[in-house]
């Protein structure tokens, strides 16, 4: 959860939904999982920009075969998320998923 805390406020901050931020404290889904202390075998990723509510994000997922692989991933056995909104009021939308080793 905290890892996911982490790249929402980080994309709302930058404006920009996507799996690296450069120029952020944490710009890769790897140095975030390393922060947190998140030991892993396999970790995954889904972001989303704008979605009206947390279903609208999910929906929006599930329509895109990338993201509906990582939502179903079977080795994926834990899941972080949040979300967080920028100075205009945008939600940015994070799902970690992960295997700890």
């Amino acid at each position: 959860m905290e890892a996911a805390r982490i790249h929402a406020e980080q994309m709302a901050a930058a404006q920009r939904s996507d799996h690296t931020i450069n120029g952020a404290q944490y710009p890769t889904m790897q140095s975030r999982l390393q922060a947190v202390g998140y030991v892993y075998m396999q970790a995954a990723e889904n972001v989303a920009w704008n979605q009206s509510s947390a279903q609208a994000a999910v929906n929006s997922w599930m329509s895109s075969s990338g993201h509906r692989a990582n939502i179903l991933d079977q080795g994926l056995t834990e899941m972080g998320a949040a979300m967080a909104r920028s100075s205009r009021g945008e939600p940015y939308w994070i799902q970690v998923f992960g295997r700890p080793r």
